[in-house]
């Protein structure tokens, strides 16, 4: 990602091409059928050219800025997401301590309810066989009682979700593995 950012942000490439030429042609080296057109001049001479040339260009098309601005973009919706992420974390542990409390005080409720409704249907049936109560009483008993005990199942959940979501926010659920084939 560093190395990304740092051919991203350089902006423009240019390009400049030198080139250098030159021709020597020297005398002795030509050959010639020509006749000569006036006695005593001969058409054979040195020559000689040189020349430079230089070409610039610069490549941007657009796409250079506009990866950098991209990129800017990006880490700007980073920087947001993580200010607000840092901003609730504080009312998402008040929330969460608040379900921790709940659910802990839910689960000491349906513990001492359970104890009670266990109780109550030991009496059901010791009445049940003295003849002292109807079977409707004891279903009414029983039904109580699995009231009770699915109350205390649900606040357990309800306990667990909220130790879940503390992990998820002190995001320590996260855990990295490494392992080599």
């Amino acid at each position: 990602a560093a190395a990304d950012e740092q051919i991203v942000t350089a902006d423009f490439f240019p390009q400049l091409t030198l080139v250098a030429s030159m021709l020597f042609i020297p005398e002795n080296i030509m050959l010639s059928k020509q006749t000569q057109l006036v006695s005593g001049q001969s058409t054979l001479a040195t020559e000689k050219r040189g020349g430079v040339g230089l070409t610039w260009r610069v490549i941007d098309n657009g796409q250079i800025i506009g990866a950098r601005r991209r990129l800017d973009a990006v880490r700007q919706e980073y920087t947001l997401a993580l200010h607000k992420l840092e901003a609730a974390v504080p009312r998402e542990l008040a929330t969460i301590a608040g379900a921790l409390q709940t659910a802990g005080a839910r689960h000491a409720a349906f513990v001492k309810s359970a104890a009670a409704a266990a109780e109550n249907l030991q009496l059901i049936e010791a009445r049940l066989a003295l003849g002292q109560a109807t079977q409707l009483d004891f279903l009414n008993a029983q039904s109580d009682l699995l009231g009770v005990r699915a109350g205390l199942v649900n606040a357990i959940a309800a306990h667990a979700v909220a130790v879940a979501d503390l992990d998820r926010v002190t995001g320590r659920y996260l855990e990295f593995h490494t392992s080599t084939p």
